[in-house]
Order: structure tokens, then sequence, then C-alpha cells
């Protein structure tokens, strides 16, 4: 089911109930997308229904009235600017229309997130021939049931509907493959790496021996050094060479049990590595920003392997514009001054640190980089593998800078108050005929998920090729 489909759904329910009833929308649902499946209708049978709408105050009233004549439809832009300026549809606060209340008969009338059951609602709705409520959260339980006797609850925006939806929405991936460049840094590392888990490889046989030769077989209750011991011997090794040939020698010091658990860690830390080389490599960086550029009118998520080059992206994303455009919203920051609107330090106004800088530590950066988006002062923000499940932010376009990172689909879930666009446009970037091709090769792809530029598979791996373990 898509989003689209819950709330036609939705809105067909509240018809065959005559008009009467209470949507519970939380977020990322867009609680006033059904007022685009009724007031046009509305509208298109008669130009002049009266139809009042009821916000707890001057920002919502501000926000629906934006919402309704900013559509990406100026036919609809233009109808409801019509409507709202020649009275057919009012948009009151509650102040407002208990005060004036005598002065509206509506045919429609929409109670818009209200924190409170006041009188004023339910005499609005005793004149009104139908009656919606919306509200983004529950209330408490005796306002739920105030709202409930005179609209009762009907719709489907359950959890399990909403996290179906969520995970399910449509993607346009374009797929960015960079090559590494012959002779380069990156390319005599990756080579180094690579020959050097190839070679273990060859000596333990898998990946699931050279973890049992670093930890021990539970299952088989055997110790990491008994294992060392067992490949060792495979290898050649036993505890009566005799030490006075070389060649011997060279087996002792590199398959003895304590040369093969040597290697067992130190592979490791190796693989590690090699996967932090390729997700955070710089060369990327010209490649997010061409991204960035060719979409400024867009809101962007840039998700990235590692938190530090998070902080690289950032960076360079700001400098080449010259300007702040993205902020960082993960963990690995350090502490930064604050600052105002206008650019100026924030000072400390009392206590031993008097005078001296505010700092930001981890938390106002986060909840800071969430206000600038939302404030439309910056269209970028760069997290890291596992971005923080309060970020509450609109979100039109993401940027995976390597694939090592989780799917699309799994942040999609992760992030339940991120408002995603109907549908996500999704850049991925990867190093061709690198553990970052192969991960792209064994993910699967959802039916809704559309890849727009597939590449060519040409990287035949094998479960014992080097390019299988990239964690």
């Amino acid at each position: 089911m898509t989003e689209e489909q819950v709330y036609l759904n939705a809105v067909n329910v509240w018809r065959l109930n005559k008009g009467i009833g209470t949507f519970v929308i939380p977020a990322p649902f867009d609680a006033l997308r059904p007022l685009l499946y009724i007031l046009p209708q509305l509208y298109n049978k008669s130009p002049t229904t009266s139809v009042v709408i009821i916000v707890k105050d001057f920002a919502d009233r501000s926000s629906i009235e934006s919402y309704l004549t900013t559509l990406n439809n100026e036919v609809w832009n233009n109808s409801f600017r019509t409507v709202i300026h020649n009275g057919s549809l009012r948009i009151l606060t509650t102040e407002y229309a208990a005060e004036h209340i005598n002065d509206y008969s509506p045919l429609l009338t929409i109670i818009y997130n209200p924190s409170i059951f006041h009188f004023v609602h339910i005499a609005m709705i005793e004149k009104s021939k139908f009656k919606l409520v919306i509200l983004n959260k529950l209330l408490d339980n005796k306002t739920m049931d105030d709202f409930y006797t005179v609209a009762p609850s009907i719709g489907n925006f359950s959890q399990n509907i909403i996290d179906e939806v969520r995970t399910n929405r449509p993607v346009k991936e374009c797929l960015v493959g960079l090559t590494i460049t012959p002779d380069t840094e990156l390319d005599k590392e990756m080579t180094y790496y690579n020959r050097e888990i190839s070679t273990a490889l060859a000596i333990f046989g898998n990946f699931d021996n050279i973890k049992y030769a670093r930890l021990g077989n539970s299952d088989t209750n055997c110790s990491s050094m008994m294992i060392c011991d067992a490949i060792a011997r495979t290898n050649g090794w036993d505890n009566h060479l005799d030490m006075s040939s070389e060649f011997n020698r060279d087996i002792d010091k590199l398959y003895s049990p304590s040369a093969i658990k040597e290697r067992a860690d130190s592979i490791y830390n190796i693989i590690r590595e090699r996967s932090t080389k390729l997700a955070s490599s710089k060369d990327k960086l010209s490649n997010i920003l061409d991204i960035v550029n060719d979409n400024l009118d867009k809101n962007i998520l840039i998700i990235n392997k590692y938190g530090e080059f998070a902080n690289l992206v950032t960076d360079y994303l700001n400098d080449k514009f010259g300007k702040r455009i993205c902020a960082n919203c993960h963990d690995k920051v350090d502490n930064v001054p604050a600052v105002d609107d206008y650019g100026n330090p924030i000072l400390i106004k009392s206590g031993p640190k008097k005078g001296q800088p505010k700092l930001l530590g981890v938390i106002a950066q986060k909840k800071l980089a969430q206000k600038l988006m939302n404030s439309h002062k910056i269209n970028v923000i760069s997290c890291g593998a596992s971005p923080d499940k309060s970020l509450d932010v609109d979100i039109d376009l993401v940027i995976i800078t390597s694939p090592l990172c989780d799917t699309i689909e799994s942040y999609f879930y992760r992030l339940s108050k991120v408002h995603f666009s109907n549908e996500v446009l999704l850049y991925t970037l990867f190093y061709r005929s690198t553990l970052e091709e192969k991960k792209l090769e064994d993910r699967s792809v959802p039916a809704n998920h559309t890849i727009i530029n597939d590449f060519d598979r040409n990287v035949k791996v094998d479960n014992n090729n080097a390019y299988c373990i990239v964690d």
C-alpha cells in the first residue's frame, strides 16, 4: 500500500461515514494531505461552499494557508487563494472563532491539531453538516473521548500501516561509479590490503576460520589457540621442526600457532582499514559537490559510513559554496562556538565563565542542524551511518557516500520523523571493482526501488575472494 492509497482510503471511509470523523495522522505522514482530497471536490460542486478550519494559533493558521497556496499545482494554488480571499474558506484560531461563533454556519468544519477540547469546537461542529477532526497525535483519554463523541475515529493510520508505507516509499537511484586511479595512494593501499587478505585466506581457508582463530569456537568448545595450532599444522608446522634448517625456521616464523594468532588479529584491522579508506576517500568529495550543485532547490541528507568523513563533507561543501549550506548531525563532532543569526559569537552571561564564548556540544549541534534546515537557512545535512532517530526535517534527496552504509529502506524505517518526499531521489557513490561494488551486487532491491543507470556488473567474486568481508 502506498501513502497516497492510505489517504484515499481514509477519506473514502470518512465519506461513507456521512462526512463525520476523526483522523489521527502521526509523522511522517502529512496531516494536511486529506484536505487535498476533500476541499477541491466541495468547491468543484459549489465555489461558494462555506468551510471553516479551526486551528489553535496563528502559526498553524499560517502553515495551512501556505500549504494550500504553494502546491505543485498552479490551478489548485489559484483556486485556494480565491476561496480564501472571498471568505468561502476561513482559517480561524480557536480564540477568534470563540468570539465570532455566531458569524459562521459552515457546511464543513475542520478542527486541525487541537491541544484541548474547546467549547467552540463542539459549537461549530453542531452547526455543520460535515465534520472532520485532524490530530497529529493522540491526546489524553478524556480529550480523545470528547472528540470521538462528536467525530468518531476513522481511517487507518496504525503504526503497522505507517511502517509499511514508510519502508516501501518509491526510490529512484542513480549509481555513481568511481574508478581508483592507478598508482595513486588509494590504489597502492587497496593493492596492499587485498594482497594481505588473499594471503590470509590461503592460510586460513575461509573467513570463519579467521574468526575462530581470534575468538575460539564455542560450538566445538575449542579455544583460539587450539584452532591456531590446528591451522599451523595444516600449513606444515609442528613443534618438532629442526630449527637448524632455514626453511623450517621460515615455516616456524610464518605458521607457528602464535604467528597464526597474530595474523588473524592483524587481518581484521586490515579489513577495517580497507573499508574506512574506501568509504572515506576524499576523491568522493567533488562528486558530492556536483550532486548538491545540481539540486540546490532540494533538501538533501548525506549519509556517510563514518562521522569523521561526514565532517569532511560538511567543511568541503561550505568552503566551496563560500557560505554555510551544510551542517553536521552526528556524534563525531568537536565543540564549536555558538553564534547568533548574524554570525556574532554568543557569550556566557553569568557564572565563572561569564564573557567566554558559549560552546555547542553534540546534542546542541544536532538540534541546530535541524533548526537551520527547517528555517531554510541550509539545505544539506551530513550525518553518519546511524542517523539520529529524532531528526525531524523534510528530505527530497539522499546521498549515500558508500554502499557499506545500510540500505535506503532501512533509513526510511529508522528515521520515522523525517518527512521524505513522495518519490525519493537517491545517489549512491561506490568504487568499481571493490568491495563497495560487491556490496551493491549482493543487496536485494525492492520492486518500488528503480535504478535509473544500472552499471555493468563485471566483477565476478566467489566466497573465498578478498572482497567478501566489508566490516
